[in-house]
Order: C-alpha cells, then sequence, then structure tokens
C-alpha cells in the first residue's frame, strides 16, 4: 500500500545513535553537525521586527525578493558568481533544495555518482525517486572524487546523469582548490554530466579560499546553500537553489509539489544577515579551527589516521591499528564505557568503514574532557 521505494530506505542511523548514545548519563555528544553559536543578535532583531510590522503570512513560491537578492549580492561578493533573480529558489532548509533538485532531475534508471564517504541524504533522494546509486570509494584519494574516477565512473555506467559533490564535506571536513575544480569541470562538461553543487559549509574553511565550480561549469552546476551553518540559523529553515535558466522551471515545478512557501520573518531575517553578516562569522570560523587543530593533534598522537579537513566541522580519523573493533562496534563501546558519542564511518557508506565521525561543534572543554575519556578508553582496549 506504501510508495515500493521506500523498501530499499534506512531511517536516518545519524539520528538512530545519537538518540541511542544520548541515553547514557554523563556523556558527551559529539555527533551532531549543529553549530553551539548562537544566532547573530543583528538577525534575530530583524525577524523580530518582521513579526512586530506584520510579515506572518506566506511568502512567495520563489522566495521573497528581499531575501533573494541577497542571496544575488552575497553569491557575488563572496565567490565571484553571477546569477539573477530569476535562477534563485528560497527553500525551506538546504536539504528541502536538495530533494526538489533531485526530483526535478531523476527518471526512473537515472544514475546519480556520489563519491563515499558522503551524507546519506543523497542516496536517500535518488533512490526515493527511483534513481540508481552509484558510490564511488574516496578513501584513498584524499576524500576526493578525482576527474579521472568521474571519467571512469561515467563510462561503468553510461546512464549517470548528475554527479553530487560537497565542499567542504561532512563527514570528512575536506574541500577542493581551485585547480581540482577546475579539473573537474573540463571533465564533467565533456561528459555532459550535471553536478551538484552542495556548498552549505562555504564560509566554514580554513587555509584557504572557498571556491565554486558554478564558476566553471555554470550551465551543468545547480548550486545548494543556506543559513544553518554560515549564521548558525539551523531552526530558522533557509536555504536556496541557484539554477542555470534552462533547468530552472523544472526545478521550481518540484519545488512548488513538496514545499511552496517559507516564512515571511525568517526570510527576512536571512536577508539581514546575508547583506550585513560577512564580520559574524569570523568568531565562529576561528573557534572551530583552533578546536580542528586540536582534535587533529590529540586524535594523531592516540594513533588515529586523520586527514586534516580544510573546512566544516567534522572529522573523520580512522580508528588506531591496534584497535580490533570495527567502527560500528568502536562508538557503541566508547558511548556506553568511555562516555563519549561519536558516529560510525560506515553509516556514511563505502570508505568510511573502520573511521568514525567526530563533530567538533561543540565548547572546547567538552572536546578536551572528550579527548581524555577517549584516550583513557583506548587504553582500555590495548
Amino acid at each position: 500500500m506504501t510508495n515500493t521505494a521506500l523498501q530499499h530506505i534506512v531511517a536516518s542511523e545519524i539520528l538512530a545513535y545519537n538518540e541511542l548514545f544520548a541515553k547514557t548519563e554523563g556523556i558527551h555528544l559529539l555527533t551532531i553537525g549543529a553549530p553551539d553559536f548562537d544566532v547573530p543578535d543583528f538577525v534575530k532583531e530583524a525577524g523580530k521586527k518582521a513579526i512586530d510590522d506584520g510579515f506572518n503570512g506566506y511568502a512567495p513560491s520563489k522566495g521573497m525578493p528581499v531575501l533573494i537578492n541577497a542571496f544575488v549580492d552575497w553569491l557575488d561578493r563572496r565567490y565571484t558568481l553571477k546569477y539573477d533573480a530569476s535562477q534563485i529558489i528560497v527553500t525551506t532548509g538546504e536539504s528541502q533544495g536538495l530533494a526538489a533538485v533531485m526530483q526535478a532531475l531523476i527518471n526512473p534508471g537515472d544514475a546519480v555518482i556520489v563519491p563515499t564517504p558522503a551524507f546519506p541524504q543523497y542516496e536517500l533522494c535518488t533512490l526515493i525517486n527511483r534513481g540508481e546509486f552509484i558510490p564511488v570509494d574516496t578513501s584513498n584519494s584524499q576524500f576526493l572524487l578525482t576527474p579521472e574516477q568521474l571519467r571512469a565512473t561515467k563510462q561503468a555506467y553510461p546512464h549517470a546523469k548528475v554527479v553530487v559533490l560537497t565542499y567542504p564535506s561532512n563527514p570528512t571536513g575536506v574541500t577542493y582548490s581551485t585547480e581540482e575544480l577546475q579539473a573537474f569541470a573540463k571533465v564533467a562538461e565533456e561528459l555532459g554530466i550535471i553536478v551538484i553543487s552542495d556548498e552549505i559549509y562555504s564560509e566554514l574553511v580554513y587555509d584557504q579560499a572557498h571556491d565554486s565550480i558554478a564558476r566553471y561549469l555554470p550551465q551543468q552546476t545547480i548550486l545548494l546553500n543556506g543559513a544553518s551553518k554560515t549564521y548558525a540559523m539551523t531552526g530558522w529553515r533557509i536555504g536556496f537553489i541557484a539554477a542555470p535558466k534552462h533547468l530552472f522551471e523544472a526545478i521550481f515545478k518540484a519545488h512548488q509539489s513538496s514545499t511552496p512557501v517559507g516564512s515571511q520573518f525568517a526570510q527576512i531575517g536571512a536577508a539581514t544577515a546575508f547583506n550585513n553578516g560577512d564580520d559574524a562569522i569570523l568568531t565562529m570560523r576561528q573557534a572551530y579551527k583552533e578546536r580542528r587543530d586540536y582534535l587533529v593533534y590529540e586524535l594523531t598522537d592516540m594513533g588515529f589516521e586523520v586527514v586534516s579537513p580544510d573546512g566544516a566541522f567534522y572529522l573523520f580519523p580512522r580508528l588506531p591499528k591496534h584497535v580490533h573493533l570495527d567502527d560500528k562496534q568502536f562508538a557503541t563501546q566508547l558511548a556506553i564505557q568511555g562516555k563519549v558519542g561519536v558516529i560510525p564511518g560506515s553509516v556514511f557508506g563505502k570508505g568510511g568503514e573502520n573511521h568514525i565521525r567526530i563533530s567538533y561543534a561543540t565548547s572546547m572543554p567538552v572536546l578536551q574532557e572528550s579527548m581524555a575519556r577517549l584516550r583513557h578508553f583506548l587504553t582500555q582496549l590495548a
């Protein structure tokens, strides 16, 4: 009686592990990717004022012009991306934007290439639209999908229509350099494949400037971004799609079929953030960088193999060689015995086995205590 595509879909294991581990008294949860900072005060004030001024109804389906224009200006100012208002759709969070884009692009049997380890929603959105999910293990290429891997995968799966790039990545935190994006765009253009570019962590890049593949492949790139990570506005549910004009109408139809309108006051608050918040992210970015550096040092010292992340707020270390547990066993025992919650790497697909994901979107004192607990736990396993 239900959609048969759902038979192949597993409910979120990330949330399941988080809920399971949260039952352990006194545990430090390094499991969820939600900023531990508050929404900037000037953004909250703009939202409150919008409510008081009567902006409490439905917003237009494509989004309020004030926010669409803010996105257009922000993309140009921050990343030299040239869009106009007719190419932007405001979404109810970036995840809803991904769902709409997948629905617009995927016909039954179309293949979607996703470098793994990856956020599980990409597989979910592929399968629910009856597409074929093609994971490409990137654990031997610094967790980056190379142009050579893309070409080989397209040759093996000629019905592949879409490739998803996330950078900085969840769960690994790695990102692409300008040179890597240019090389990737050249091959993607040659192959005629559409790139869904998930850039929700674009403002959380620490050692280089973020660049977007949309600069080099504008007619084949659909860009996703939003306010959740940049301005710690997770509960406001503000995202956007920036799409080539020849794909826009199909995406807009899919958007309208799922979440046709958003809230006015949240969009006005978000417009204030994107127009005036370039400096607001600086404190958060510096704090995340310090946490990253601390964790890389500590984990390496404990024997983990760590690819130092370029951005986001995750580390994805490989378990020490002396540990004879798989990642799910390790995470479960660490939660129960060590009182530290992490996500098993295999949840994120091929290449994630024997890794764990650690979120450092929490305070330094919590991270320091968590590392002390982890170190003690490892001595008990030795």
